[in-house]
């Protein structure tokens, strides 16, 4: 029973939908599965020292009261954004905050207020605040916009309140209201995973109420080659309280560290082809790493054997997740 609520308190946290009993038991499968195959041992992290520090500052100086900044992580493709994020979240030891992680979808960039809903409904369900104790303005836009809040879901089920027909300055006007009183109750901490995928009404929101220093602490993280076009977004007096960290590649002697844990006494050589190969990027360096352990050369490796390499590994559960997810995407499978 109690794994059973805990696999439906994730589909929630990852979906914000109702899973059906079939898909938790799937679901819950699949979460087993891939925890005994990886074992009690802590997931590997190597570097990123300067970054780890600076979120932890920002975050404890949030916590404190203190002045403090909200973080941009910038960096290419494979230079670890998301696993630095995910790694501090999961192991920075800070007490205090409500953390809510939220990820922007390509297939989602064009639903209208699509990660709006997901933050909103994230904050209710931290705070624990049933929707029928909100204000009636608050309940008009939030089932207008978010009806999975009140009820089976956005088709099933009629709801008290009446659809809205809101002027746009007002319904920007309430969300912002209904942020403040949330933010006022608790304090936020508020991940943000390719921000260049949200959705513009979710994306021009989440611009505005950075504004509010001190009610909530945004970690973003965002591909660079986009960094340039969102900075225009936010005016200077906002800016101010921003930082860019900017992940690079790790340097010649990071490789040779990496290496020497991953791998058994390799000779200087691979260190110079690993390093040669990769670039020093993160996700290509622990890929040929990968193969090297499959006994493939270093200078055989391709960018395609990324992909291969992650498909035919998926075991039949993750494959089974996988199609599941792809209902809700249906860019990604057919």
């Amino acid at each position: 029973a109690f794994r059973a609520t805990v696999t439906k308190r994730k589909m929630l946290r990852d979906l914000m939908l109702e899973p059906l009993k079939d898909i938790q038991n799937l679901y819950r499968a699949a979460l087993l599965r891939k925890k005994a195959e990886r074992g009690a041992a802590a997931p590997f992290f190597f570097g990123r020292l300067t970054e780890l520090k600076r979120l932890s500052r920002s975050h404890r100086d949030f916590l404190s009261g203190s002045q403090y900044t909200d973080l941009i992580i910038s960096g290419g493709i494979g230079s670890g954004k998301t696993y630095l994020l995910s790694h501090y979240m999961r192991n920075s030891g800070i007490k205090g905050t409500k953390v809510l992680e939220l990820v922007c979808y390509e297939a989602e960039r064009k639903i209208e207020y699509r990660v709006l809903s997901l933050l909103i409904g994230k904050m209710l369900k931290a705070l624990k605040v049933d929707t029928k104790d909100l204000p009636e303005s608050y309940r008009q836009i939030l089932v207008y916009f978010f009806p999975f809040m009140f009820g089976k879901g956005a088709h099933d089920g009629q709801s008290d309140v009446k659809d809205g027909n809101l002027p746009f300055f007002e319904l920007e006007e309430l969300l912002s209201e209904l942020f403040a009183r949330l933010t006022a109750r608790a304090k936020f901490v508020i991940v943000i995973d390719d921000i260049r995928y949200c959705d513009r009404m979710s994306f021009d929101f989440i611009q505005r109420v950075c504004k509010y220093h001190g009610r909530a602490l945004f970690f973003i993280s965002c591909h660079d080659s986009w960094l340039k076009e969102y900075l225009k977004t936010f005016d200077k007096n906002t800016l101010r309280n921003i930082d860019i960290l900017e992940l690079k590649n790790f340097r010649r002697d990071e490789v040779e560290a990496i290496a020497s844990r991953r791998l058994k006494d390799p000779a200087p050589e691979t260190v110079d082809a690993l390093y040669k190969e990769s670039g020093g990027n993160p996700l290509y360096l622990f890929e040929i790493i990968n193969s090297l352990k499959d006994n493939k050369p270093v200078n055989n490796y391709k960018f395609i054997y990324l992909l291969e390499n992650r498909l035919k590994t998926l075991s039949s559960y993750e494959q089974m997740a996988l199609y599941i997810s792809s209902a809700f995407f249906s860019d990604i499978m057919p």
